[in-house]
């Protein structure tokens, strides 16, 4: 009786996981999706430093505000940051990572999102 019980109930078996499967992939009235975006910050371009947007640039504590390097070289300055990504450079050791995502020409501005 067990193994022919076992292949009686086995496509059974498979139905019913998929099933499960499928519901739990489903979205329902409780399902919650991440919508927190990352902070996006607005920083004044130093000199004329070249920067597009999907750049990597890496943030950096110095003094009271952050700056951001690309490479070795400063390309942004934030001189007042707000504290929660001064926080948040803090909680990483002084350094974080950040992505260009809006470079403005005209007002020597680029914003970008710290990740």
């Amino acid at each position: 009786m067990g193994s022919e019980f076992l292949r009686k109930q086995a496509a059974a078996f498979k139905r019913r996981l998929d099933r499960s499967l499928l519901a739990l992939g489903t979205p329902d009235l409780f399902t919650q999706s991440p919508t927190r975006a990352p902070r996006v910050v607005a920083a004044e371009i130093v000199g004329r430093s070249q920067v597009r947007p999907g750049d990597d640039l890496v943030l950096q504590k110095k003094g009271k505000g952050i700056v951001a390097l690309q490479g070795l070289t400063e390309v942004a300055t934030l001189p007042s940051p707000p504290l929660e990504v001064l926080e948040l450079v803090e909680a990483s050791f002084g350094c974080a990572r950040g992505v260009v995502e809006i470079v403005h020409d005209e007002a020597a501005v680029v914003e970008i999102s710290v990740c």
